[in-house]
């Protein structure tokens, strides 16, 4: 299997067939419009800026996110109007799946999926908003129930399970541009609703989702801002490629100290306390130096930087590295200080994926989504997968602080 994703990978590189990267450059330059709209001209996107604009605190912010849905997106070629709109994607990439919702009268989703640059067919779409099983992160879900069904369903907290059988059917790329929903935290940088693209390339890794990252955010910044230095704040982004690469466990050494990880756990927590850690004496190590991370490095990467090196344990998604069975293959994409895309190398092992969710469900064995495991079993191409935070990347174009900020009508305590 990996003797043919690397001939598989080398062939769709040399020959430009197959790589999503070349899909999401340029398709702005076919006059796509968001939400699945007729293209516009420049006069029109014009005035709906300026319409915008009364609604936003920053008008910008709309203007990027008509232009990232249009970079992202293919060309969309309307159907037959009836209860529902039916839209064709297609993309410039031989071999490329689109997978992105429209809203029909009644707010339900469509989706088609279309193969090799033409259609080659429709199929319903399988990203449902609402779920039996919530999966894909670990998130508190929304909760309602299904009369017709009489059962309780949850709102997708993402869509990584779903699009992963999607790998299992046969398709080798695909992505979709959604919304996920999770029942936490409301501040200036999170809102239980938001917007996401996901994306799953089958023969692919980890590396295949950096150069892809590191291709789409400069062509986004090109089209939306004519620069790739962007003013954030009193500093400035420079999104110019390539990015930083950084150890997960030197950046906790640079901060804490070179013996960091051969200290004894009490000394540990002493030394954290003294930094500004406000420590909870029930941690392991694994967890106190994770808190580290998360509360005192994190935020100190403000230009793009690729954090590698983390512990399995966080990412039970992802393969572990062939040398270091107790570290994740994958990324996590840092910019201003906060997450913007993880990367993956995608577990494809049922056996490895079952142990990983029964150590992270603990007690709780009806989190273990068992229908994923099977269809694993079935069998799953290697391949790289990452999700991108829309509504922080906007942020970042933009220049804004507050999440709230780029959302047309955010929610307000009453």
């Amino acid at each position: 299997c990996q003797n043919a994703a690397a001939q598989k990978r080398g062939y769709n590189r040399v020959h430009g067939k197959g790589h999503i990267g070349t899909l999401l450059k340029g398709l702005h330059q076919n006059g796509v419009s968001p939400e699945g709209a007729p293209a516009v001209d420049d006069g029109h996107v014009a005035a709906q800026v300026c319409q915008e604009q009364r609604v936003l605190q920053s008008g910008v912010a709309a203007a990027a996110h008509r232009h990232i849905f249009s970079l992202i997106k293919g060309t969309v070629t309307h159907g037959t109007e009836g209860n529902a709109r039916h839209g064709v994607l297609t993309g410039k990439s031989q071999g490329a799946v689109l997978h992105a919702g429209c809203q029909n009268e009644g707010g339900t989703s469509v989706g088609t999926v279309v193969r090799d640059d033409r259609l080659a067919g429709a199929v319903p779409d399988l990203q449902d908003l609402l779920q039996l099983q919530p999966g894909g992160a670990a998130a508190r879900p929304f909760t309602t129930h299904y009369n017709a069904l009489d059962c309780t369903m949850y709102m997708r907290i993402a869509p990584e399970l779903y699009l992963k059988r999607l790998l299992v059917g046969g398709f080798d790329k695909i992505f979709e541009i959604g919304r996920d929903f999770r029942n936490e935290g409301l501040d200036r940088t999170h809102n239980p609703e938001f917007t996401v693209m996901e994306l799953y390339q089958a023969y692919a890794d980890r590396t295949a989702m950096k150069e892809l990252l590191e291709g789409f955010i400069p062509n986004a910044c090109d089209e939306v801002l004519g620069t790739r230095k962007v003013p954030y704040g009193d500093a400035e982004i420079d999104f110019t490629p390539p990015y930083r690469e950084a150890s997960y466990p030197a950046l906790i050494r640079e901060k804490m100290g070179e013996d960091w990880f051969d200290l004894p756990i009490e000394t540990a927590r002493t030394r954290a306390a003294e930094a500004g850690l406000d420590v909870n004496p029930a941690w392991s190590m694994l967890e106190l130096s994770h808190e580290v991370y998360d509360k005192l490095i994190e935020r100190t990467l403000f230009q793009p930087t690729f954090v590698v090196d983390i512990p399995r344990e966080y990412i039970p998604l992802a393969k572990t590295l062939p040398d270091q069975p107790s570290v994740a293959n994958a990324f996590e994409f840092v910019v201003a200080g906060r997450e913007l895309c993880p990367g993956y190398t995608e577990q494809n092992n049922p056996i490895a994926q079952r142990e990983a969710f029964e150590h992270q469900a603990g007690e709780d064995t009806e989190k273990i989504d068992e229908d994923f495991i099977r269809a694993l079993e079935y069998g799953m191409p290697p391949a790289g997968g990452m999700g991108i935070g829309i509504d922080r990347l906007v942020m970042m174009l933009t220049g804004t602080e507050v999440i709230r900020d780029v959302i047309l009508f955010p929610q307000l305590k009453q």
